[in-house]
């Protein structure tokens, strides 16, 4: 399990950096359960186009709850922010389109080899001290 990752296509429990995947995401293409930045996608999500069961942004698309300037929700506090009626018949659909764009991605990146909690197998040359990998 990698704790710390930075840089590009950073996976980790904390990964900063574009592409970054992990429980705590900060950075462009954010994917996580607490996502930061621009196209920010998971649970609880800030950011420009951010999609998350809670969302705070510019454009986002919360399943429960968002703010900002204009979003999807089920509940708000904004006046621009279009509020699905009645719960029960919009709930189904935010939870389709959260787990179309976000929750199969996070589900992926946390059970992949490679992912953030299975490390990939050490490379094959790894059991031969002889050989340089």
């Amino acid at each position: 399990m990698r704790w710390v990752a930075v840089g590009v296509e950073p996976v980790g429990v904390i990964a900063v950096g574009a592409n970054a995947t992990g429980v705590i995401a900060i950075g462009q293409l954010a994917t996580g359960v607490v996502a930061v930045g621009q196209l920010a996608r998971g649970g609880i999500v800030l950011g420009q186009l951010a999609c998350g069961f809670w969302s705070i942004g510019q454009l986002s698309l919360g399943v429960v709850w968002t703010a900002g300037m204009l979003g999807v929700a089920l509940r708000s506090p904004g006046a621009l922010v279009w509020k699905i009626r009645p719960v029960l018949a919009g709930l189904p659909l935010l939870l389709l389109v959260w787990w179309l764009s976000t929750g199969s991605w996070l589900a992926d990146a946390y059970t992949r080899e490679g992912g953030v909690f299975v490390d990939p197998p050490p490379p094959a040359c790894a059991d031969d001290p002889m050989r340089s990998c």
